[in-house]
């Protein structure tokens, strides 16, 4: 059976289950220290690292953020739960565009990740002996992903049609990320599409055949933080902080990359071998308004998206 979902359908659902809990969009809310609460929400990608040590080390609250973080294990719905259950949210181009095509006041206030030639975040791995050797030998074979609606996905679907092969003639297998070695290594899918920090234990059972964001840029940020317009525009002092303390975190990682990992351990609950032998992210936060077009393209290319979306409104103005 063939994956079909509607990630439109299932945002419009998603938003309509939000509004119903009420919103405080553009209303901050602050402790008895003055400190604005920030409500963070993302999964265990190991972008989310600046963060987890932004709160570990109190480089958030020193420049006045109390931030906590809520780990969920499916972020497509976090777009449409910015400015009522979180302020800000880790999330992906394709949901970020795909949610302002919906009328959600959504916008991208800080970087997270970079891929790139020289540290590539996202895999696209072969089984050994499965005769898979290009990206044109997965016509007819089985191919593992965490979802269908991110930005990796996005970008293996770039690569199929590249390489001719129809998508309806690749069997898609959604996988959660801490199963992902095993489905590879037990011949339940061919080829398995992953990133950090999983792709470190799913590359001892396979061959990488293709990095997928690589199809849309070679170096290209393909998940960021998001946060509801109103809010983060009644909010440039948290904003700033926020970016302040990623920046203070991706220094501390680059210089205590022993110590992050320990953090990266607690945090994904991966064990030590995975966590010591993983290759950590090229951390920014920068945000990046050039690569939400590319991404927008992409996903006119091969991810049939029809919206009318200005990309340069996702950006939060500096």
């Amino acid at each position: 059976m063939r994956v079909r979902k509607g990630l439109i359908a299932s945002l419009a659902l998603v938003a309509l289950g939000a509004t119903a809990c009420g919103s405080n969009s553009g209303k901050g809310s602050s402790d008895s220290s003055g400190q604005v609460k920030m409500r963070i929400a993302g999964n265990t990608n190991a972008a989310a690292l600046p963060v987890w040590v932004g709160i570990e080390r109190g480089y958030f609250k020193d420049c006045g953020v109390d931030a906590k973080y809520t780990l969920v294990q499916n972020i497509t719905t976090l777009p449409a739960a910015l400015g009522k259950s979180f302020d800000m949210a880790l999330t992906v181009p394709p949901l970020l565009i795909s949610a302002a095509a919906q009328g959600l006041p959504v916008v991208e206030a800080a970087g997270a990740t970079l891929n790139s030639r020289e540290n590539p975040q996202t895999f696209l791995v072969a089984k050994e002996g499965s005769g898979i050797n290009t990206v044109a030998d997965l016509h007819g074979k089985k191919l593992g992903v965490q979802t269908i609606t991110g930005s990796t996905h996005l970008g293996t679907k770039l690569w199929l049609k590249r390489a001719g092969v129809p998508y309806d003639s690749v069997q898609i297998v959604q996988v959660d990320g801490p199963a992902m070695a095993d489905q590879l290594r037990s011949g339940r899918v061919d080829a398995m599409e992953t990133l950090a920090p999983f792709s470190t234990s799913v590359l001892k059972y396979g061959k990488s055949i293709a990095d997928p964001q690589a199809a849309v840029a070679p170096t290209v940020s393909g998940i960021f933080w998001a946060a509801d317009k109103n809010w983060a525009s009644s909010q440039s002092k948290a904003i700033s902080c926020f970016q302040q303390g990623l920046k203070k975190a991706a220094d501390f990682i680059g210089s205590n990359t022993d110590e992050a990992k320990q953090v990266l351990k607690q945090q994904t609950k991966l064990p030590d071998d995975i966590v010591k032998d993983t290759d950590l992210p090229t951390y920014t936060a920068e945000v990046r308004p050039d690569d939400l077009k590319l991404w927008e393209d992409a996903m006119k290319e091969v991810g049939g998206f029809k919206g009318d979306v200005d990309v340069k409104n996702l950006v939060l103005a500096g």
